[in-house]
């Protein structure tokens, strides 16, 4: 048995888990956004796309945006 299902080796796991096999750091920087920015995408984007995993259509955040911008963002 052993020599058809030989013992797999062990997969050995750093013990920072933002450090990848390298050595290198994992960890990325998200750049700041601005409140201008995301108003932007939502108001280019489609009113008529499929809503996304939240069920939520770009023509509601449109219609909402007055509303919840500032929590939105």
């Amino acid at each position: 048995m052993d020599t058809f299902f030989p013992t797999p080796p062990t997969l050995e796991t750093p013990e920072d888990d933002n450090v990848n096999a390298r050595g290198k750091d994992q960890t990325l920087e998200w750049p700041q956004l601005i409140r201008h920015e995301v108003k932007r995408a939502i108001f280019r984007s489609s009113s008529d796309k499929a809503p996304g995993p939240d069920e939520i259509s770009f023509r509601v955040w449109k219609e909402l945006w007055l509303v919840v911008g500032d929590h939105l963002f």
